[in-house]
């Protein structure tokens, strides 16, 4: 039998020296988002199921715990994804036909890990932009994001860009059902030419080489250019090449490193756009992902052009250079006497401008070996001093 403090796999506690560095990063990227209008919000853990999953895909109900809700009778899910409550607040709850910007920072559960190792229980944290589909949202989010790594530590991060709009202009060509050109996205994702040459072995040739081509169109900004000349039967398709071109332009001096990935249409059912997964250098897993969503209002009876981004915080505070760069650097022992008017004063006042006084409320000195005090409050000739510790060699 397992003890009782066990955790269930991939559901793990954070720690305070972890604690301390996800806290800093929540807040100065929350503030971070302020600067630029993004208003915070914080929708519900658990919602009506049809609602929770109104306007997603199929892997996100499989990554959804369900309960039945003993009031209603109703089934509820407990979020694996934050944006779909993000939309509908700004569907339902704010209701404007302005540009709207918000963001939010939470936990999502999921069923199972989405990578290896990862934990089921992930702090999301992102900004949504909706009612506007015009290019310069698109770079706002993209900016915003990379921001959002530069502040958290990420030494030149690689931003990898793809356009579901691409592959969804081609698929327009072709007489297919809404299955099939999911599974054409599917294999594209893939690389998979065999199996897509099969599976379009009815559609024109020129068609099919158009498709065949995303397979091959990753890399760097060279990419694009090849992608005019190899999609140039397409007009919609070029509109999409165009699109992240002017994207390139912008955001090419922002200190990362850019590719292109036309065979990168994830969250093909749910993208209708510009898509972007951010990483670390070194790592294989991403740090953040996001991209164009301008269908998903149209599930809440509010169709809404839109556009955002969600990290994960806990990776990012992984990378924080140091949990020294958190808060104020001092840190004070005082001695336990509530009695002494003077010392408290003394406390309070350090408190206040941001400088951690630990009060030793044993009073034997053992918390001297457990944490790095800098200072220390002695009295001396019936007057509290503040004193550096003197470091022991």
């Amino acid at each position: 039998m397992l003890p009782r403090w066990i955790l269930p796999e991939y559901i793990d506690d954070v720690l305070p020296n972890e604690a301390k560095r996800v806290e800093y990063l929540r807040r100065q990227l929350l503030d971070l988002f302020a600067t630029q209008g993004f208003e915070l919000v914080g929708p519900p853990t658990i919602e009506y199921l049809e609602s929770l999953l109104t306007g997603s895909g199929k892997d996100l109900d499989l990554q959804t715990f369900k309960t039945i809700d003993r009031l209603s009778g109703r089934t509820l899910g407990f979020r694996a994804d934050i944006t779909p409550q993000i939309s509908r607040i700004d569907s339902h709850l704010i209701g404007s036909d302005n540009v709207v910007r918000l963001c939010y920072c939470d936990k999502v559960l999921r069923t199972s890990p989405t990578e290896v190792d990862s934990p089921r229980e992930v702090i999301q944290l992102g900004a949504e932009l909706f009612g506007f589909d015009g290019i310069e949202g698109d770079i706002e989010i993209c900016r915003l994001m990379l921001k959002s790594l530069q502040v958290s530590g990420v030494v030149n991060p690689i931003l990898d860009i793809g356009n579901v709009a691409i592959l969804r202009a081609l698929l327009r060509k072709i007489n297919c059902s809404d299955e099939e050109k999911v599974e054409v996205a599917n294999l594209v994702q893939r690389k998979s030419q065999s199996e897509l040459s099969d599976l379009l072995k009815n559609v024109s040739k020129s068609d099919r080489d158009m498709v065949l081509s995303l397979t091959e169109l990753f890399g760097d900004r060279s990419v694009l250019s090849e992608a005019r000349k190899l999609l140039a039967r397409a007009p919609e398709a070029i509109s999409g090449v165009e699109r992240l071109e002017a994207i390139y332009d912008v955001i090419s001096d922002l200190g990362c490193a850019i590719s292109f990935d036309l065979a990168e249409p994830h969250g093909y059912d749910y993208h209708s756009g510009v898509v972007f997964t951010a990483y670390a250098q070194g790592q294989n897993t991403p740090l953040g992902h996001g991209g164009r969503y301008d269908d998903i209002g149209s599930a809440f009876d509010r169709a809404r052009p839109a556009t955002g981004f969600t990290l994960n915080l806990r990776k990012l505070a992984q990378l924080t250079p140091s949990v020294e760069m958190v808060g104020n650097k001092k840190c004070v022992y005082a001695p336990s006497n509530f009695d002494d008017k003077e010392l408290q004063r003394i406390v309070e006042d350090l408190r206040s401008k941001g400088v951690v006084v630990i009060t030793d409320l044993i009073g034997d000195g053992t918390i001297k070996e457990e944490r790095s005090f800098t200072d220390e409050l002695i009295l001396v000739d019936g007057e509290w001093s503040l004193k550096p510790v003197i470091k022991s060699t």
